[in-house]
């Protein structure tokens, strides 16, 4: 598990950027690849292959993509919202071969919407209807899960994030200078 000092950037308003050190690319990917290779998992009507609302097939990448996301997210929350984290939703990968998208969405029913860039080609971050969030592999965006955003076509490689969603809870005044 990560642990030790978070530094957290304030992108604007509204995002929060982790940069992961020692980001395992490759084996995250092997882990979801195995994965779509072991339960034959398909490219959806769009071209993209996801976990989402597949059937609950063991999550193979999530143990390690856990330890690397839920400390600098706790953090993150702590250091943004003066929050703590009290519910970490389901996780899921979501794989974009070139010339792919995801339109333009919102996450209801949460407060935070969390997206690791486990392999991001350029000019395929983010976009949200007030610019591009500034983001490279290896980058752990946060983000109220309100606000809409989209993963638009990128003709420069694939791109591969895992995402899940967070609620949150104010911290009380005893637990901040924890």
């Amino acid at each position: 598990m990560m642990k030790g000092k978070v530094v957290a950037e304030f992108l604007s308003d509204h995002i929060t950027r982790f940069r992961v050190k020692n980001h395992p690319k490759a084996e995250l990917l092997s882990l979801i690849e195995n994965m779509i290779d072991k339960y034959g998992i398909e490219p959806n009507s769009r071209g993209y292959y996801y976990d989402y609302d597949l059937p609950k097939y063991p999550r193979t990448y999530k143990e390690l993509a856990r330890s690397i996301m839920d400390h600098a997210v706790s953090e993150m929350a702590k250091k943004r919202y003066n929050s703590r984290v009290c519910k970490f939703g389901d996780m899921w990968f979501q794989q974009y071969p070139e010339n792919t998208e995801f339109g333009w969405h919102s996450h209801p029913w949460t407060n935070l919407a969390v997206v690791y860039y486990v392999e991001l080609p350029d000019g395929a971050s983010t976009l949200f209807d007030f610019g591009r969030v500034d983001a490279q592999e290896g980058d752990i965006i946060m983000f109220p899960a309100f606000l809409p955003h989209k993963s638009p076509v990128h003709p420069n490689g694939r791109k591969t994030i895992i995402s899940y969603n967070i609620d949150i809870a104010y911290l009380r005044e005893e637990e901040i200078s924890q």
